[in-house]
């Protein structure tokens, strides 16, 4: 499970998803998010997915995308869809700067998807 969100690093964790996915001959389920209505935003988003996708094409990993574009698409959506598809693995970026004991007090999506779900999350960003 690979969700895309408006973050800096939202890239990092593509390459690693490829080759891993490559590796075990996965399927990735790719997940657009955005909380926002903006279409601004939402086309950035709709560029990085596309991005994303043409990138796991370039590699004959299979894939398979769904967008969420509302004012509720969050962490839940991410989890639900992660059950349904029974992922292996949720990849996921993490805060810019992620500190390890202040993370603990953080609700941030990283946090969230971590301590919510039994299926394994990995957060990726390139140091």
């Amino acid at each position: 499970m690979l969700p895309i969100r408006d973050v800096d690093n939202w890239f990092d964790k593509i390459p690693f998803t490829t080759v891993l996915a490559k590796f075990s001959n996965a399927k990735v389920f790719i997940i657009g998010l955005s909380n926002s209505s903006s279409q601004e935003l939402i086309e950035k988003l709709q560029a990085n997915i596309n991005y994303c996708k043409s990138y796991l094409r370039k590699f004959d990993v299979e894939y398979e995308c769904s967008e969420k574009f509302s004012n509720k698409a969050n962490y839940e959506d991410v989890i639900l869809l992660a059950q349904y598809k029974q992922a292996d693995l949720i990849v996921i970026s993490p805060p810019l700067h992620y500190h390890k004991l202040k993370s603990y007090f953080n609700n941030n999506f990283y946090n969230k998807i971590s301590a919510t779900t039994n299926i394994p999350v990995m957060g990726h960003t390139l140091i």
